[in-house]
Order: structure tokens, then sequence, then C-alpha cells
């Protein structure tokens, strides 16, 4: 998918992600459109007037429209004039001293709305991991939560 003056027509095979195979309607298809209805649903994203129906199917792609909405100022998700965030890089040791006091911070965020939002990052640019070393850690990180994937 290819954005143009802020909107795009363009679905195709090309626009699938690298570690994608198989066949496109029944593998790539399913995380395209989960994506695109994770940001037209948290308002990234909308669907142009003019263009076919969302949801599709892959073959219906070609005919959506998408667009940023009108004034679209990228934000956290949970950002709003009422939550408090946070956020830092943190090492593996950091991150550590994060889960040991995780218990307290739940604790005290009783009957309060509480989440984490994780990015992993592995490697540094210019630098080469082994993709059996990638793979190790995606399983790893799926056995937390499938949402944790690995992505090049």
């Amino acid at each position: 998918m290819a954005i143009f003056d802020r909107r795009t027509t363009q679905f195709s095979r090309d626009a699938a992600p690298v570690e994608c195979s198989g066949d496109f309607a029944t593998g790539c298809w399913a995380v395209v459109r989960r994506a695109i209805d994770d940001a037209v649903s948290s308002r990234w994203l909308e669907v142009a007037p003019g263009g076919g129906p969302w949801p599709c199917d892959a073959a219906g792609a070609a005919q959506v429209t998408l667009r940023q909405p009108d004034g679209f100022q990228p934000t956290s998700v949970s950002e709003s004039r009422e939550a408090y965030t946070a956020a830092a890089v943190l090492e593996p040791s950091r991150l550590q001293d994060l889960v040991d006091a995780l218990p307290e911070v739940v604790k005290a965020a009783a009957g309060v709305p509480l989440a984490f939002r994780l990015d992993v990052t592995l490697g540094a640019a210019g630098q080469d991991v082994a993709p059996e070393t990638a793979a190790s850690i995606d399983a790893l990180l799926r056995g937390v939560s499938p949402d944790l994937r690995l992505r090049r």
C-alpha cells in the first residue's frame, strides 16, 4: 500500500509484508485487513467517499480508497487529557526492574484502567541478526502474546 496526497487506492501483492508467504488471499490479506481495520477503528485512517466499501475481501481491495482524516494528529491510542502516560526506552535490566515493581504498580492503580504498550527492537542499523536468533525470540514473544511478533 502506498500513500499519495494523504490517501491511497494501491492494494496489491507488492504491498504485502516481506514475511508473508503462500497464498495472498488467505495469508497476507488477513494481516493487511486487520491492520487496516485497526487503523480505521482508531481513526488513523478513514474510508474516503467514492471508493469501494470497507471491509471487503482481497479481490475488492483495489476499489477501496483510504485517507487520513482532516485534522489528523497522530497521538498515542491511550493519550487523552484525563490519562497519564509515560514512555522510555528500557534495556533488558530496566525492564526486569519494571517487572519486579509491577505488583506494586498494579496494586496502586486498583480500580483505574492501566495498560502497557510494548515495542521490541532486536538489532540495530547496519547489524545483521541471524534468522534463527530472530525466530527463537519471536517464538518466545508470541508465548507471551500473539500480538508480540517480530517484523522487519
